[in-house]
This record gives structure tokens, C-alpha cells and sequence, in this order.
């Protein structure tokens, strides 16, 4: 099984569609698929916390915040689930 890495940092989310957030990342918006959302969690109001593909983290311009990139077994995709498995290994 290989790896995949994941880009953590912290964003705004402006608004959230069935399939994309649209946050603001450094005074600049940008969605985000949720298909290659891969961990994420409410902080506050709308202060977020993902962990994206480090694919996606570098069409984007996204950087790491001080937590770095993180690696986690690539995901399964099962036809019948609508959010991506995640590794609960990768603290969040």
C-alpha cells in the first residue's frame, strides 16, 4: 500500500456546497473539493483545520501550517461512501 501526504493548515470557510468549501486562505479564496478533503475539523465560527492532498495543496498554493505534511495510507475508494476514508492515526 502506498502513502499519500497530506498539506494541514488552517483556513476560513466562506461557504460549503454538497461537494466543495470555498475558504480563504492567506486573503485569497479558493474551493476546495471535498474529494480530496482527506481530514478536517471546525475550530471555531468558521475557522477550519484540513488536511488536503499534497496534489491539490500544490495546484492551489497551499502550504503547510506548523503541523507540516503528514502521510497516511492512501485511501480505498468505495463507490457507496460519500466521504473519503480517512487514518484517525494523524492527530487532528
Amino acid at each position: 500500500m502506498t502513502e499519500e501526504k497530506l498539506v494541514v493548515f488552517h483556513a476560513d470557510v466562506k461557504f460549503e456546497t454538497d461537494k466543495a468549501f470555498l475558504v480563504i486562505y492567506n486573503g485569497v479564496e479558493t474551493w476546495l473539493p471535498k474529494s480530496q478533503i482527506r481530514k478536517k475539523r471546525n475550530i471555531e465560527d468558521k475557522k477550519w483545520k484540513f488536511g488536503i492532498t499534497a496534489w491539490l495543496a500544490g495546484e492551489k498554493g497551499i502550504t503547510a501550517d506548523g503541523e507540516g505534511v503528514k502521510t497516511q495510507p492512501e485511501p480505498v475508494h468505495n463507490s457507496q461512501q460519500d466521504e473519503p476514508p480517512v487514518d484517525d492515526d494523524i492527530p487532528f
